[in-house]
C-alpha cells in the first residue's frame, strides 16, 4: 500500500470492507464517518502513527497484492459459487420454490372451482332473473 503520491512510503495494512452504516462500521475519532458513496477510508490510530494523515491519498494495486499473498480477491458473487455445495443447494432451493408456486396455483383454482360449483343455485338464480329484467 502507498501512501501519498508525494510520500511514495509503503506500509503493511489489513483492510476491510463493509457498509458505512454497518454496526460493525467504528466511529472514527477524527474526521467524519463514511457516508455511502464515498471513497473514504478509516484507519486506525497505529496507521496514524506512521504518519497516515486526513487527506492522503491511499493506494492498493489489487494484482501486486494478490501476487505478494498468493490469494485471489473475489466478488461476493464468485465466492458464493467456490464454496461447495452452493450451486446444487442454489438449484434445489430454486426448484422448491418453482413447485410451491405451481401448487398454489393449483390450490387457488381447486378453491375457486369448488366456490363456484356450491353457489351454482346462485348464479342459476341469478341468470334468470337478468334474464327475466333484460330478456333477449
Amino acid at each position: 500500500m502507498t501512501v501519498g503520491a508525494e510520500k511514495g512510503e509503503q506500509i503493511n495494512l489489513a483492510v476491510f470492507g463493509m457498509a458505512p452504516d454497518s454496526s460493525l462500521a467504528p466511529d472514527p475519532t477524527k474526521g467524519e464517518r463514511l457516508k455511502e458513496g464515498s471513497d473514504g477510508v478509516l484507519i486506525t490510530r497505529e496507521i496514524a502513527d506512521t504518519g497516515v494523515e486526513i487527506g492522503d491519498v491511499l493506494t492498493a494495486d489489487v494484482a501486486d497484492v494478490e501476487k505478494a499473498t498468493g490469494t485471489h480477491a473475489a466478488t461476493k458473487e464468485e465466492a458464493f459459487g467456490a464454496s461447495p455445495g452452493y450451486a446444487a443447494e442454489s438449484s434445489t432451493m430454486a426448484l422448491i420454490k418453482g413447485f410451491l408456486y405451481a401448487i398454489s396455483a393449483l390450490v387457488i383454482g381447486a378453491f375457486f372451482t369448488v366456490w363456484t360449483v356450491q353457489r351454482k343455485a346462485e348464479i342459476a338464480l341469478l341468470k334468470a332473473r337478468i334474464h327475466r329484467l333484460h330478456p333477449a
